[in-house]
């Protein structure tokens, strides 16, 4: 089976219910090996929207990558994301940070992901899961982070 690092993120509506629903999601196609703490950040790019909430998750599946991002569309479009617009706000965004199969490159999707390694909303939520993923840059802490729930306050409904 594969394991996947994965980074969601949400800024409209219910954020944490998005996210909850998502790793609901998720469970059905794999398992869920660690979820950790619940971040609020600051949006990078367009400025002009709310705040995100973010996590990281770590999981095990069956599915292989071009396999496991169809499934995160699906994911995304069901919960109501649109993937017309790019930068907008979003009911949720979920990023494969990295994979156990190695570095894989294809026309729309690259692990591990580019810019992971920049976005201090990524780092530092990877790392409380999967330790020492990421070697952090002083750049990048002094991007405002702030924690807003641990993953045991995530409420898990049935969609």
């Amino acid at each position: 089976m594969n394991k996947y690092i994965l980074s969601l993120g949400s800024n409209l509506g219910d954020r944490l219910d998005a996210i909850a629903k998502s790793v609901i999601f998720l469970i059905r196609k794999g398992e869920l090996i660690a979820l950790s703490s619940v971040y609020e950040t600051e949006p990078i790019g367009v400025e002009d929207q709310s705040d995100f909430l973010n996590c990281a998750v770590y999981y095990r599946t069956y599915l292989m990558p071009e396999q496991m991002l169809s499934y995160i569309k699906y994911i995304e479009t069901n919960l109501g994301r649109n993937h017309e617009e790019k930068m907008q706000p979003r009911q949720i965004d979920i990023d494969i940070i990295n994979w156990s199969g190695g570095e894989y490159s294809r026309t729309n999707l690259t692990i591990p992901h580019k810019e992971a390694e920049k976005r201090y909303f990524v780092v530092k939520p990877v790392n409380e899961i999967v330790p020492d993923t990421f070697k952090i840059k002083a750049s990048v802490k002094k991007q405002k982070l702030k924690l807003f729930c641990g993953p045991e306050s995530l409420r898990f409904t049935n969609i």
